[in-house]
């Protein structure tokens, strides 16, 4: 089995397309692979997504508070089951990328399109569970010490070989059948 660690930055593109990439590689992989997907919120990650965004017109407190959000929503999705969670993240990144406000509909509109149920979603998003599942994911960024995003962690776990990471995974793609034959 192959487990992928998959830091992203919820307001980036490149993190946007990453996931795509990483999902259409999943589909395709000869052996069961688990992807966990960790929102990255940090001082730095809120600086690069605030002169990625500046052209928008977003200011770098937006760009915080939007990405602190969507990375707690996407924890409250990840109860309902980590493919719907990560299915809800592409769906919600493809609407606030294109949008300038973080709304309650938006919000609504991913989870009805991905098929969570939205009262659940609305109950988790309050529970004291919630902030220690995101600081677990930010304490696991730390300690693999990711700095670049979106980055990857790769590991079979039917070896005994160390684990692969791609920085900027945007540019690199992750061949997942190469790492087995590694």
């Amino acid at each position: 089995m192959i487990e992928v660690y998959h830091f992203i930055t919820p307001l980036s593109d490149k993190s946007y397309q990453a996931a795509q990439r990483l999902q259409a590689q999943v589909a395709g992989a000869h052996a069961e692979v688990v992807v966990r997907t960790i929102p990255v919120h940090n001082l730095q990650v809120t600086k690069d997504i605030a002169r990625e965004l500046a052209m928008l017109g977003i200011s770098r407190s937006l760009c915080a508070e939007i990405s602190y959000q969507m990375a707690l929503d996407f924890k409250a999705a990840q109860l309902q089951g980590n493919k719907l969670a990560q299915a809800f993240m592409l769906a919600l990144q493809a609407r606030i990328l294109g949008a300038k406000a973080y709304t309650a509909e938006l919000v609504q509109a991913a989870v009805q399109a991905v098929g969570l149920d939205y009262p659940t979603f609305l109950e988790e998003r309050e529970t004291a569970d919630l902030m220690r599942a995101f600081q677990a994911d930010q304490h696991l960024a730390r300690e693999m010490q990711i700095t670049t995003l979106p980055a990857t962690v790769v590991y079979d776990t039917a070896s005994d070989g160390p684990a692969v990471r791609y920085d900027e995974f945007s540019n690199e793609p992750v061949l997942i059948d190469s790492i087995l034959q590694g």
